[in-house]
């Protein structure tokens, strides 16, 4: 599982499309942050959510919620979207939650550590599952539980999409952690500041990621 719950700008007017012969209405949206999530909404055509879409506008601002797909070979991540709302000016939505198996090495940094956690999907298209990976990133109490985490470990994170870039400079996404819960054991930098500091939005200073409030140990 793996799904947001964003306010976004329209980076491109909405149009039809075809994608693995499917029919869709899609276009590049991004948020509303210092350093901006670039997403490729989508809509499957004939659906309501894709006749709304195609009545919005370039530069317009929506709230949008569906399941993300990364694509890190493209350096894009597509966003399957189920609603779509206008939003309002100085309104700042950014939640995202992941559940999968972490694998790969740890990646530690003096404030923060990082882990790949996997989603597996079924796709139509394919003989099997796909696997689709995400990074997620602890801070203060949650950089400790995240360094405990190992490979295959079942977890449930909830936190604020952000963007990171490889070496070739395509942009992939790290979920900035603030709800960490370890389901299933196997076997048995500094982050941005406030991302919108022009907005009203509450929650999303460095402090709020600290674990402070997480109700377990």
């Amino acid at each position: 599982m793996s799904t947001a719950y964003v306010t976004v700008t329209l980076g491109t007017t909405p149009t039809a499309n075809v994608c693995a012969g499917q029919e869709v209405v899609e276009a590049f949206a991004s948020t509303n942050s210092e350093t901006p999530v670039n997403f490729l909404i989508r809509a499957r055509a004939g659906s309501n959510v894709a006749s709304s879409l195609l009545q919005k506008q370039k530069d317009q601002f929506l709230l949008v919620t569906g399941e993300l797909i990364p694509d890190k070979d493209k350096g894009e991540t597509v966003l399957l979207i189920r609603t779509v709302n206008d939003a309002f000016e100085g309104q700042f939505i950014n939640e995202a939650n992941v559940m999968g198996r972490c694998g790969g090495t740890i990646r530690e940094a003096p404030k923060s550590s990082c882990i790949g956690v996997a989603v597996n999907r079924y796709d139509a298209t394919q003989s099997d599952n796909q696997a689709h990976w995400f990074n997620i990133r602890g801070f203060g109490k949650l950089k400790d539980r995240v360094d405990k985490l190992t490979s295959g470990d079942l977890v449930e994170v909830s936190g604020m999409l952000t963007a990171a870039s490889n070496k070739e400079g395509k942009q992939y996404l790290e979920v900035k952690t603030r709800f960490l819960k370890v389901h299933l054991k196997k076997g048995g930098g500094g982050g941005q500041s406030n991302p919108a500091p022009k907005s009203n939005a509450a929650g999303m200073d460095d402090s709020d990621f600290l674990g402070d409030d997480m109700p377990f140990s």
